[in-house]
């Protein structure tokens, strides 16, 4: 995985973005009647993290391989959501924030300044 190519700033805003939708997911999805009636919201925040990742992606500021693992983490839980699997959801964000607090810490070790 190539770490290098992304930059410190770029990874920051991908992160607090991801972040946000993944404590969310956690939580909607550890309550089940706030699931249905966050539904709807949790898609339209994942689809906005996505556009977040790729557009960092597309500005050359997240490395592809960066970019590939946090769209997986994103599809697999949309996919979830979509098929209602409120546990699965619960996992995946749950797995995914600490997925991305490791990330942090390499791209703030071997990220590039910018």
């Amino acid at each position: 995985m190539r770490i290098g190519d992304t930059t410190k700033t770029a990874y920051r805003r991908v992160h607090e973005i991801l972040a946000s939708v993944l404590d969310f997911a956690a939580r909607a999805a550890a309550d089940e009647t706030q699931w249905k009636t966050v539904y709807n919201r949790l898609v339209v925040e994942l689809s906005r993290a996505r556009i977040i990742v790729n557009y960092q992606l597309a500005r050359d500021q997240v490395s592809q391989d960066i970019a590939a693992l946090l769209n997986d983490v994103l599809n697999a839980i949309d996919s979830a959501v979509r098929n209602n699997q409120r546990e699965v959801v619960q996992e995946l964000a749950e797995r995914g924030r600490v997925l991305i607090d490791a990330l942090a810490v390499l791209v703030y070790r071997f990220g590039k300044e910018r």
